[in-house]
């Protein structure tokens, strides 16, 4: 990832953007990397399978992440809500 004048470019960011506007409303994507990399009680995660996203060369393992009926997103501050 590369970082100019408070931008950010590269495959991570390209991979974030193509994944927000494959989703669904509420739904919240994730590659199989960053599922392999997350270790958090309360989510759970269902495995969506290889799917081909614009500009990026190969096919990603997606999975959906599932969050406990009584959990709590807590947004941060000036983040918005889905559209």
């Amino acid at each position: 990832m590369i970082c100019r004048d408070s931008d950010y470019f590269g495959r991570t960011v390209n991979i974030a953007s193509r994944l927000a506007a494959y989703a669904g409303p509420d739904q919240v994507l994730v590659t199989e990397d960053l599922r392999t990399m997350t270790r958090s009680a309360g989510v759970r995660f269902e495995p969506l399978g290889a799917v081909t996203l614009k500009g990026i060369a190969a096919p990603l393992l997606l999975n959906e992440a599932r969050f406990a009926e009584d959990q709590t997103i807590e947004r941060p501050p000036g983040v918005r809500g889905p559209r």
